[in-house]
């Protein structure tokens, strides 16, 4: 199973973190985080507990603290062919991290938190995908239309959607 996150391992440890151990409890799971400064990047997955693995992957940083890297990643991400590039490489990271830890080339289920990478999940070929809805990222700041199109994808390919607060169900209704 994966578990796309949009917080480090490392961070304060929340529910993300709680769900995902809880899971690989029952199955093996790869938690994929975005590459962020500050934290441990693992191009290779590490494992931190019996069958839970972390991979970190390269993102544009639309969330990021300082504004000027906000301001430059919604340039970068209006550059549809650099977004290409991206998901080519968050795809080979993840495939090669599959390879390594001995899994097929298509995880049957994923759980994603992390909506700016559902392009990754669909082009890995997930089977089953749970849309954990956490947070509204839009709430947080101001963000290209893009982002607002992939959170959209996410909410129609998730197979099962939870949420977090009446506030977010009311948002994906």
């Amino acid at each position: 199973m994966l578990f796309v996150s949009d917080i480090c391992w490392g961070s304060l440890t929340q529910r993300p973190q709680h769900i995902a151990a809880r899971l690989a409890r029952r199955t093996p799971l790869l938690w994929i985080e975005p590459i962020t400064l500050g934290h441990p990047w693992r191009l290779r997955p590490v494992e931190v507990a019996p069958m839970l693995q972390i991979l970190s992957v390269p993102q544009i940083p639309l969330n990021a603290r300082a504004a000027w890297m906000r301001a430059l990643a919604r340039v970068l991400v209006a550059i549809g062919p650099l977004r290409i590039l991206f998901e080519r490489l968050q795809a080979t990271l993840v495939r090669r991290a599959l390879r390594a830890m001995g899994w097929g080339p298509q995880p049957s289920a994923a759980v994603v938190q992390n909506f700016q990478l559902m392009d990754l999940v669909r082009r890995l070929g997930v089977g089953r995908i749970v849309f954990d809805y956490i947070d509204d990222s839009f709430g947080f700041a101001r963000l290209p239309p893009v982002v607002e199109r992939q959170w959209q994808q996410t909410i129609e390919s998730a197979n099962s959607i939870g949420v977090t607060s009446p506030r977010l169900r009311r948002l994906i209704e």
